[in-house]
């Protein structure tokens, strides 16, 4: 944990980008973490009672005949989670970390770029039903992954009620191999 940096005189500004990165009040985007050999509770007691964090929802969904992926959200600030606990297979401790951009152009452009370099896709373009993030996964050298999206939900505490959901996402957010093995049924 960190606390106290100093914000930089200028925001970072790549040249890539149509818009920027959405930083500011939400922080830098959020992570999610594999919980899988720990116990949830203390987890949840040590992020909600000790560091103060707040739960945003839950989502499990059944991703393979008798394998739940099981995914509880917390908050520290508007955006709708900073932090996520999954319980579901997975080779590393960090699933993945999001990126949020200001521009939905920039999902797609680079989208097109990681395509191109013939970066491994975690998962296609897609929407969570959750915080409604339109984004997609790539794999990092390191094996986890990082979300680059647009339009993640902003939360109004005073109005906020925890939402239990079934699914990970509304739609998208396969994964290649699925995609891939589709078009070869259809052909």
């Amino acid at each position: 944990l960190v606390l106290g940096l100093a914000d930089a005189g200028t925001p970072f500004a790549s040249e890539r980008l149509l818009g920027g990165f959405v930083t500011g009040a939400g922080g830098a985007g959020h992570s999610v973490l594999i919980e899988n050999g720990f116990d949830r509770r203390q987890i949840l007691a040590f992020y909600t009672e000790v560091l103060g964090f707040e739960i945003s929802d839950f989502i499990d969904e059944e991703v393979a005949p008798g394998i739940v992926a099981s995914v509880v959200f917390l908050h520290c600030n508007e955006r709708h989670h900073t932090l996520a606990f999954a319980g579901m297979p997975f080779p590393k401790r960090m699933h993945h970390f999001m990126v949020e951009v200001s521009d939905i152009r920039d999902v797609g452009l680079a989208y097109d770029r990681c395509m191109d370099a013939k970066q491994p896709f975690e998962m296609t373009l897609g929407m969570h039903p959750n915080d409604k993030m339109f984004s997609f996964y790539v794999r990092t050298p390191s094996g986890f992954n990082v979300e680059f999206g647009w339009g993640g939900l902003v939360i109004d505490e005073a109005t906020w009620e925890v939402q239990h959901f079934d699914k990970l996402s509304s739609w998208g957010h396969r994964p290649p191999h699925v995609v891939a093995e589709l078009l070869q049924q259809q052909s």
